[in-house]
């Protein structure tokens, strides 16, 4: 096993520079409404028109993700790729970070390898020692039968325990690979393939699943299943880890799941559900001191019809 590193990769807050590119739109730019804005090419008169909007649709969310990645830059820092691990401790810490936080995960890794030598030392250990090594990651029992039934089933294979092959595998292979493991999803999967591949595969968690539905990338009821293969068609393969990242870190600190602020959310003109919350907020506000009739009108509520919400938001104008 290599020495210690924070293993929750999907939940890592990492810091570096990610280049813009030419022909992006930038953030003093509007991004271009659905069907407006946007040239789509001439073609035969046979091309169905569905397909030229789908196609409009498609830039346009393209052209959303290009500048939700700048400003998120510019508010949290830029990415820099984190150190990469051997593959198959990438899987078992991905494992390890399921259903708990960051802290209890580093402590369930760091047990592990105090308490035994190597992967082939787990993998022939006691089922119950393993169970106690990572109790502190919560669900010891399901994880730890999973992880040696996973070890087993590499070492029958291929007679050692090792997945850096998968590096130079094409994406769809590994990815299908690694899903055959028992408790390996969509996300587990992507979080081994980019973090330990560099492969540009995305890991959707909660936090970028809450984000991309709340600014529209995608619909409300979307499952991580259909999330995951959404994105991975709108997210260009040079932003998926900057994507990543910055999601997680703006869903942590702002676009929160109860009580997101949207007041100060440099992404609030791109988010039709930050631009609704904002309205309401203002009209729920109170206006006081105002005068009708010779006295003095409290706890009045300011009334904004739909139509009026780009008014509502003017005062956050300086905020974007």
């Amino acid at each position: 096993m290599q020495p210690s590193q924070n293993h929750a990769r999907c939940g890592a807050a990492v810091h570096g520079h990610w280049g813009d590119f030419r022909g992006e739109v930038r953030d003093n730019e509007t991004v271009p409404p659905a069907g407006l804005g946007t040239v789509a090419p001439r073609r035969s008169s046979s091309y169905p028109m569905k397909m030229v909007r789908q196609d409009a649709n498609r830039r346009r969310l393209v052209q959303k993700i290009e500048a939700i990645c700048r400003r998120l830059n510019r508010r949290y820092g830029p990415v820099e790729p984190p150190p990469r691990l051997p593959v198959l401790d990438e899987l078992i810490a991905a494992i390890l970070s399921q259903n708990t936080t960051d802290a209890n995960s580093d402590a369930a890794w760091e047990e592990l390898r105090r308490r035994f030598a190597d992967w082939d030392a787990v993998r022939r250990a006691r089922t119950s020692s393993v169970v106690g090594a990572i109790r502190v990651a919560g669900l010891s029992r399901r994880k730890a039968p999973r992880i040696q039934r996973i070890l087993r089933s590499i070492y029958a294979e291929r007679g050692a325990l090792s997945l850096d092959f998968l590096a130079d595998w094409p994406t769809a292979e590994a990815i299908a690979y690694l899903r055959r493991f028992e408790g390996v999803g969509p996300k587990t999967a992507a979080c081994v393939l980019l973090f330990a591949c560099r492969k540009p595969v995305l890991p959707v968690d909660t936090h970028v699943h809450r984000v991309s539905r709340r600014v529209g990338l995608i619909a409300v009821g979307v499952g991580a299943e259909r999330a995951h293969a959404r994105l991975a068609e709108l997210v260009p393969d040079r932003r998926v880890l900057e994507f990543h990242v910055q999601l997680i870190r703006h869903g942590r600190r702002v676009c929160k799941a109860r009580n997101p602020v949207c007041e100060d959310c440099p992404l609030v003109d791109l988010c039709p559900e930050g631009q609704s919350r904002v309205a309401a907020s203002i009209a729920r506000s109170p206006i006081r001191g105002r005068r009708s009739r010779g006295r003095v009108v409290r706890n009045k509520q300011r009334r904004i019809s739909p139509g009026r919400v780009d008014l509502a938001l003017a005062p956050l104008a300086g905020l974007l």
